[in-house]
């Protein structure tokens, strides 16, 4: 085998990954920082759009269901996928993914400004990915802003996303969750890690039975 194709084999598998670093995980938080009431449960549908100067695609659609768990903590379970092969304006082709979350959401305080700490964990498929989110909720039930870091696993990679959003909760038994926000991939495998920055719009909408 010449070098030639050596580069060639490198390249395919480059952007292979470097397609994945946008995705194999969920970007929403798409909750505010106040719990859930006592017994109380949420089911959620939602999708997050990934933008720049010179791109625009669905980077998820998600379902996810929340339930009161204790008196400052609730939990949830999320499934995300993204369903195309490729799609949006741009010229980088995206692949097909889907993943399964879990988290608990510790509410810390009951006065303004309200605060709370959710942690998570997700894997996602057909490239294994093992993903860990902390994230920090601090505002009203109303407004309120989201700091997180996702440490990710892909193949031999470790890729962190530090993100923040400004998030809006409308309604009541029915609610609409948008969200704008700022993410950063970060490459840590390598000798000079790259950083990339991409815009994202998460919007939401909620059932309380």
């Amino acid at each position: 085998m010449n070098l030639n194709k050596l580069e060639t084999i490198n390249l395919v598998v480059a952007s292979i990954l470097s397609s994945c670093l946008y995705g194999c995980f969920t970007a929403a938080s798409l909750q505010s920082p106040k719990i859930l009431e006592k017994d109380k449960s949420e089911f959620l549908i939602g999708s997050t759009v990934n933008y720049s100067r010179d791109s625009i695609y669905v980077h998820e659609v998600l379902l996810e269901l929340r339930k009161w768990a204790d008196s400052d903590k609730e939990v949830g379970l999320r499934l995300y996928s993204n369903p195309f092969d490729t799609y949006g304006i741009g010229s980088t082709p995206k692949r097909y993914w889907i993943g399964t979350m879990g988290n608990v959401k510790i509410q810390l305080n009951e006065k303004f400004p309200l605060t709370a700490l959710n942690l998570g964990g997700s894997f996602t498929l057909p490239l294994p990915t093992f993903s860990l989110y902390t994230s920090l909720i601090t505002g009203t039930e109303r407004v309120f802003i989201t700091g997180k870091l996702v440490s990710s696993v892909i193949l031999s990679k470790t890729v962190f996303y530090p993100a923040l959003s400004l998030g809006f909760s409308i309604g009541d038994s029915v609610r609409i969750y948008p969200e704008i926000g700022i993410l950063a991939c970060i490459d840590a495998s390598s000798d000079s890690p790259n950083i990339s920055w991409t815009k994202y719009f998460s919007i939401g909408l909620a059932f309380q039975p």
